[in-house]
């Protein structure tokens, strides 16, 4: 009798693997067929699943099923998550660090890739809807992954920075500029917005330090000349705001602004 029991209990067991072995497979069919509801209905059973969860294919679909439902138009399937782009991230990223015998790094890397691509796609989406916090973070990420393949996105740095700056984060959004200018972004106009940002802070020493920064980098850069005048002309410095005047008005003569 107990044999018999045990025998039961042992293919009750190996049914339960096979079952949740199907629900990866499942779901890879249902994303073939577009049924993207039912293929995450799946994927996210076999990951949670003691059988499958540490599976290598299981969380190298369930980054194939999140990205494709990040990228859809359709709308019934876009409020199934609206994580979906961070949750591919992570799964192809855990995909990665597991082994695995059919699946091998040369099939996840290239998902992994258009990850980052639609990342930005997101951050884009999120800055016209005027979501600037989610399009900061999403810029962020964006960049990260690109890192991972050896490309160094400056753009994207730059845009976190100034989707944090829109969205008020002004700490985040200071450091991602400094970042991005750090990596080799040309744009003298971050040194204006930073400065502008510390000033707004109460830091007037650390606004002027960023725009002297900035003018070692960009000479040339009128912008940067025009809020060093404005800084010393509110902080009572007349002298230096007067000589940097004459240096900008050599500059730039016709610029009516600088003669009022």
């Amino acid at each position: 009798m107990k044999r018999i029991f045990f025998t039961l209990t042992m293919i009750a067991t190996v049914a339960t693997g096979f079952a949740q072995s199907n629900k990866v497979i499942s779901a890879n069919n249902y994303l073939k067929n577009g049924d993207l509801a039912k293929a995450k209905e799946n994927i996210d059973a076999a990951t949670v699943h003691e059988k499958t969860m540490n599976e290598r294919k299981t969380w190298f679909y369930r980054g194939k099923v999140y990205l494709a439902l990040a990228a859809t138009e359709d709308e019934k399937y876009q409020k199934l998550d609206s994580n979906a782009i961070y949750k591919a991230a992570e799964a192809f990223e855990k995909a990665l660090e597991l082994d695995g015998r059919r699946i091998g790094d040369n099939d996840i890397l290239p998902q992994y890739k258009i990850t980052g691509r639609q990342m930005f796609a997101v951050a884009i989406q999120n800055y016209k809807s005027q979501k600037y916090s989610k399009a900061s973070k999403a810029f962020e990420n964006s960049a990260a992954i690109s890192s991972k393949f050896g490309k160094t996105d400056t753009s994207a740095i730059f845009n976190a920075g100034l989707t944090a700056e829109l969205a008020g984060d002004t700490a985040k959004a200071i450091e991602q500029y400094r970042e991005s200018a750090k990596l080799g972004y040309k744009n003298g106009g971050l040194f204006v917005n930073v400065a502008k940002l510390e000033k707004g802070q109460g830091n007037i020493d650390a606004a002027l330090n960023t725009l002297k920064e900035g003018r070692k980098l960009y000479p040339e850069n009128g912008a940067i000349l025009t809020e060093l005048i404005n800084i010393y002309l509110t902080t009572g410095k007349t002298d230096d705001a007067l000589a940097m005047l004459n240096e900008a008005i050599k500059k730039d003569s016709s610029n009516a602004q600088l003669f009022f």
